[in-house]
């Protein structure tokens, strides 16, 4: 969390210029800042359709009108078999300020490439992931805010997060 606050603190430096008090104060976090932040929410742990997930290794990409993509790499276990996948998924990047998280609603898996299975040949987890694809999956949680300490902006809460022009628009 300390490493955090500092990358934060040292963009916030780089990328603020003088605001008025009038002003909101706006941060905006490259592609590569985002990713940095991303990280530290993962891995994550998640149910679904009875498949336990792992994930891990999550890098965002800003497609536009707060729609982002995101690869990540899920480990599934059932009681016999597990898989182990690399899968890219796109959705509508939704800040709730209200718990202070940051999440992909609803996204959607696109890509989905098998790097590891053991276990039965029929391949009954595998074939239970495989049917999540170009349907929406559980939402992925980005960022948590509750968890972060962020001393240098008196731990106000975003009121609004989106992506615009390539970069990722924090408003406190």
């Amino acid at each position: 969390m300390r490493r955090i606050a500092s990358c934060l603190s040292i963009v916030l430096l780089l990328v603020c210029g003088s605001l008025s008090k009038a002003e909101a104060f706006v941060m905006r976090l490259s592609q590569t800042d985002a990713n940095q932040m991303v990280r530290m929410a993962f891995p994550q742990r998640n149910t679904y359709q009875g498949v336990d997930l792992l994930m891990t290794s999550p890098t965002l990409s800003f497609i536009g009108n707060n729609e982002v993509a995101v690869a990540l790499t899920i480990d599934a276990d059932d009681d016999a078999e597990s898989v182990k996948a690399r899968v890219s998924l796109t959705g509508q990047l939704d800040y709730q300020k209200g718990n202070r998280t940051l999440q992909i609603k609803q996204p959607r898996v696109t890509e989905f490439t098998v790097l590891e299975q053991t276990g039965p040949a029929s391949g009954d987890l595998l074939k239970r992931i495989e049917q999540i694809k170009n349907k929406p999956a559980p939402f992925i949680m980005l960022v948590d805010f509750r968890t972060f300490s962020l001393p240098f902006l008196a731990n106000q809460i975003p009121t609004d997060i989106h992506v615009q022009s390539e970069q990722l628009v924090v408003e406190f």
